[in-house]
């Protein structure tokens, strides 16, 4: 029998610029800025699973729950999303 859990912490910041490509040119950070999008996410699991061998077959059979916490916040438009799920399967 096993039983774990898992957790995780990220966050990430997306900066989006623009130039006209008509002039042949590549963007840099003196460009027109269309994005500035910052998001998290944090999640914990636990899991309980067991291992069972009928003669050539390994079955694994288990139970998962998850918690999983989301933002978005978008920092141009001033737009802020969030979602907490807790989804719960067979594992």
């Amino acid at each position: 029998m096993g039983v774990g859990s898992r957790y995780i912490n990220e966050a990430g910041h997306e900066l989006h610029y623009r130039e006209n490509t008509a002039l042949n040119l590549l963007p840099t950070t003196d460009s027109r800025n269309d994005r500035d999008t910052r998001g998290s996410t944090e999640a914990h699991a636990f899991f309980i699973d067991d291992r069972i061998d009928i003669g050539k077959w390994t079955f694994t059979p288990g139970i998962r729950y998850e918690m999983i916490d989301s933002a978005q916040n978008n920092n141009l438009t001033h737009v802020n999303t969030r979602a907490t799920t807790t989804p719960r399967c067979p594992h």
